[in-house]
């Protein structure tokens, strides 16, 4: 009973220097770090800047990692190779996000930054880069479940409402086979099986009503 009681206390400390820290930024910052919260066990700069910023905007975009950084919102992995939120400030953050009105439109272009993730990885497995590309695909398979997992529910959503928009250029379900199939190889090398099945056996019965998918699952 002490060691809750302490667990909870050192939590409502934490919390409470979170949102102290939250407040000092500025309003650009807060809406980065709302958005850093969809990241899965960090990011990389690039993938950062092509889910969070417009091209016109992607020019502060360092600026503000660095000034989120220096506040001890964001840390840094090595050298600055990958960044991370550590689980308490992510979960602050993720609230945050939870009360703006960008949470699917956020979500969705995460799941979009890695589908083109596994599509990069896939094609280096292919042209002969395996070891750089399961290195990245080990590095990035969190955020890529988390997009699997997005894909899926936003297929459930379409599923029942049909005029809901689709994701990307196709519907979810769509974009969720092709993630699926550019991670054939990953899942094959890694021996993932069930993995695999899992993910494409929550799929495929929302796809039998629609034109066959050009993923490779």
């Amino acid at each position: 009973m002490a060691h809750a009681l302490i667990n909870l206390h050192t939590a409502v400390i934490a919390r409470g220097q979170h949102a102290w820290a939250y407040i000092k930024t500025t309003a650009t910052e807060q809406r980065l770090l709302r958005r850093l919260s969809v990241f899965a066990e960090g990011w990389t700069l690039d993938e950062m800047e092509t889910m969070c910023y417009t091209l016109r905007e992607r020019s502060r975009a360092l600026d503000e990692l660095t000034s989120l950084a220096e506040k001890g919102l964001v840390r840094l992995v090595g050298a600055g190779e990958r960044y991370f939120l550590l689980e308490t400030i992510r979960s602050f953050a993720g609230e945050a996000l939870a009360d703006s009105e960008e949470t699917d439109n956020i979500r969705d272009a995460h799941a979009d930054v890695f589908l083109a993730v596994a599509q990069a990885i896939n094609a280096g497995i292919k042209g002969g880069g395996q070891l750089d590309a399961m290195q990245r695909a080990r590095s990035e398979s969190a955020n890529m479940q988390a997009a699997i997992y997005w894909y899926t529910e936003r297929a459930r959503v379409q599923s029942r409402q049909p005029t809901v928009a689709a994701v990307g250029d196709g519907g979810a379900v769509e974009q969720g086979l092709i993630l699926c199939g550019s991670l054939n190889w990953v899942w094959h090398i890694s021996g993932q099986h069930f993995t695999a099945r899992d993910a494409i056996d929550a799929l495929m019965p929302m796809a039998a009503t629609r034109a066959p998918s050009m993923a490779s699952c």
